[in-house]
């Protein structure tokens, strides 16, 4: 038996199977200390190249690495379709990326003629590549022309089905695609349906995005918004995206004691440590605090003061959702199923992740309906009618307020668009109809469509 074990691990990875069969595959992830998630442990070619340095993305569907991350000549199983497409990345400037064929894994498994994006670059703003695990809809080469990573692993037999699960406890985080740790939430798992994208005169007949029901928003037990929206909970997104009466609402929650650097907003530290963000997924409350999308910090007179990462979008002008920051992965265990096309979250309850279970037909775990199944975002989104904060004038230290200060700053986040359009972005707490988009420590695609 042992003798058979070992030909299967040398063995196994010409014939593109998982060196021991398990049924689901995972990948180990390392939290930097933006928050963001990174994949150190992949490989592409034949013989592998290993990669590393690779930001995992549920807001996006396709690998994308660069040329100096992966050397195709050194792989006799590369293929190139001789397509190019349009792509940016963060601060980076228009670029092109080859679509692109070759053998593609992780230390127990590999997949044969896997589609990526190849680019001529030496890095994606300081980054090696990304990892995009959304629907094929979503596909920045050509949707639904190829299999991503989620369904050819799939097809290839490695996994049962097309969905995968993350644990993003800052303590040893990692993907499952194929399976769900039936040992680190508290049962049960609340379900919700993936919502559909709400255009301007319909809504998509499919799903091509990761996005759910938000019903309301309250920073600090105030409620900044009561109008119904489509959020992805973004693994590529540091920051937290909304439209921009919500994030006038935020900046009057959090009151007048603030300072204005290079035209930017900063709060006190000491006093944004006290205050949550609190958001209802259709009855499932999500809460975290708001020091955790907190990015630039200045010292002034001696007190701390930091920048929060926010940034608008006008619904059905330049994004049709917004964008929940990737911290709230750290507080949530979330199970993505990209065939059903439903979402599981539950609080982590520990951190044995010994276990994993297999999804095949059905899910051998405890889950519930959220409390508000039937509310699900269905007229597109008005400026108009969100609810409005008045800002107060009792002990102000400023006599304006946030969302007056500046009106073109530099970008302190990324956000990906929609499957047509890019998201422009705004600097810390600063509001603006037509914000610039520049350079930023925070690792967050900008894609570009033709």
């Amino acid at each position: 038996m042992l003798l058979l074990l070992i030909i299967l691990q040398f063995f196994a990875p010409i014939f593109g199977k998982p060196l021991i069969p398990s049924n689901y595959a995972k990948l180990q992830l390392y939290q930097s200390p933006d928050l963001m998630y990174y994949i150190q442990n992949l490989e592409l070619g034949s013989p592998p190249q290993s990669i590393s340095n690779i930001i995992l993305d549920t807001g996006s569907s396709d690998l994308v690495v660069t040329n100096e991350t992966y050397n195709s000549l050194k792989s006799h199983a590369y293929s190139n379709t001789l397509e190019s497409y349009p792509e940016k990345f963060g601060s980076t400037d228009l670029f092109y990326v080859n679509k692109v064929e070759d053998t593609f894994g992780g230390s127990l498994w590999k997949i044969k003629e896997f589609t990526f994006a190849l680019a001529n670059r030496t890095d994606l703003d300081s980054f090696s590549g990304i990892l995009g695990v959304g629907y094929m809809a979503n596909e920045a080469m050509k949707a639904n022309q190829y299999e991503n990573l989620p369904v050819k692993l799939k097809s290839s037999k490695i996994t049962k089905r097309a969905m995968f699960s993350i644990n993003g406890q800052s303590s040893n985080p990692s993907i499952v695609f194929g399976g769900v740790y039936s040992r680190i939430f508290k049962s049960p798992l609340t379900k919700m349906p993936f919502t559909r994208q709400v255009g301007n005169f319909s809504t998509l007949a499919y799903n091509n995005l990761l996005s759910l029901t938000v019903n309301s928003i309250e920073v600090g037990g105030t409620v900044v918004s009561n109008q119904k929206l489509m959020y992805e909970i973004d693994s590529g997104a540091n920051g937290f995206a909304t439209t921009i009466p919500v994030l006038n609402n935020i900046l009057v929650a959090l009151g007048n004691d603030f300072q204005v650097i290079q035209d930017n907003v900063y709060y006190p530290i000491e006093k944004l440590k006290e205050v949550y963000i609190t958001v209802d997924v259709q009855g499932f409350v999500i809460k975290f605090p708001i020091m955790d999308i907190v990015g630039d910090r200045q010292v002034v007179q001696g007190i701390e003061y930091g920048g929060l990462n926010l940034a608008p979008v006008m619904i059905g002008t330049n994004s049709y959702h917004g964008t929940l920051p990737n911290c709230i992965l750290q507080y949530y265990y979330t199970v993505y199923d990209l065939e059903e096309n439903f979402f599981l979250i539950g609080e982590y309850a520990g951190k044995d992740d010994s276990h994993v279970g297999i999804v095949s037909n059905n899910y051998d775990v405890a889950t519930v309906s959220a409390p508000k199944a039937a509310e699900t975002y269905s007229v597109l989104y008005q400026d108009y009618l969100e609810t409005t904060l008045t800002p107060s004038t009792e002990s102000a230290e400023n006599s304006q307020t946030p969302s007056e200060i500046a009106t073109d700053t530099s970008s302190s986040i990324y956000i990906s668009g929609s499957s047509s359009t890019a998201i422009s972005t705004v600097s810390p707490s600063t509001i603006s109809a037509n914000p610039s988009s520049t350079s930023s420590p925070c690792r967050r695609k900008i894609r570009s469509h033709p």
